[in-house]
């Protein structure tokens, strides 16, 4: 009785050491790569590195890449209910790669964010359309 009690602290104790470990950090060797994983855990639904992956791509890429992680980033956000953030990475979208933004752009992503019940996002999303896409 005493080493099935002994047996038991230890895995207690086991499990309480696995569980006070910090998750591994995560690197990425340039933004390329990091753009491939990013998109890989997005589709695994691995929010967390997806976000490190397009936080990455957007520090290290070059000025495609930089809007190409934030495409990435905006649906990642608008799909996990983070409105608050998805209305930051837009108007960041919007600022700063205008120019590759386009109405059918702004259509799925006012999809999403329909889908999620994200009415504020929703709203800055079809002020922008409103604004810059008067024909749709």
């Amino acid at each position: 009785m005493k080493s099935i009690a002994l047996l038991l602290s230890l895995v207690l104790i086991g499990l309480g050491a696995c569980s006070s470990e910090s998750a591994a950090e995560i690197h990425f060797s340039d933004a390329e790569s990091a753009m491939t994983q990013a998109e890989a855990a997005t589709a695994a639904n691995n929010t967390e590195t997806a976000q490190a992956a397009y936080d990455f791509a957007l520090q290290e890429g070059d000025a495609a890449t930089k809007a190409d992680a934030l495409y990435g980033m905006l649906n990642l956000q608008l799909q996990n209910g983070l409105e608050n953030q998805a209305i930051d990475t837009f108007q960041r979208l919007s600022a700063d790669f205008q120019d590759r933004l386009k109405s059918s752009d702004v259509i799925k992503f006012l999809q999403t964010a329909d889908s999620q019940c994200l009415a504020q996002a929703g709203d800055t999303m079809l002020g922008y359309a409103a604004e810059h896409f008067p024909e749709v």
